[in-house]
């Protein structure tokens, strides 16, 4: 998996490319964590070339999603491939993200209403 943060002051974007499982997911976390600890409250995460998400790799994403709210931030999912939203969609957690159908689309609006 390849980790890949983008952004201007007010979206910040973590690119993620591979596969989000158990090897991966402590690297994936501690990206994530990171970003939040260091004052980012409108996140995308753009997941267009993420192939794989095991169990390990949706704890990652509930943990983000639990500190974010904590923060009073948000975070996004951008460029869902089909398989992953279904994965998303089955176990509930289409309804902790905003999600959008690209990356630009979220970075548009979330600079215009975040």
């Amino acid at each position: 998996m390849l980790l890949t943060e983008e952004g201007n002051e007010r979206v910040a974007v973590l690119c993620i490319d591979g596969r989000i499982d158990s090897v991966t997911s402590p690297a994936f976390e501690e990206a994530i964590v990171g970003m939040i600890t260091r004052g980012d409250r409108c996140i995308v995460m753009d997941m267009n070339r993420v192939d794989y998400i095991s169990s390990a790799g949706l704890r990652v994403l509930l943990i983000a999603a639990r500190k974010m709210k904590e923060c009073q931030g948000s975070i996004c999912l951008a460029a869902l491939r089909t398989g992953i939203k279904d994965v998303l969609a089955v176990t509930g957690f289409l309804n902790l993200f905003r999600i959008f159908s690209s990356r630009e689309s979220a970075i548009a609006e979330l600079t215009a209403n975040p």
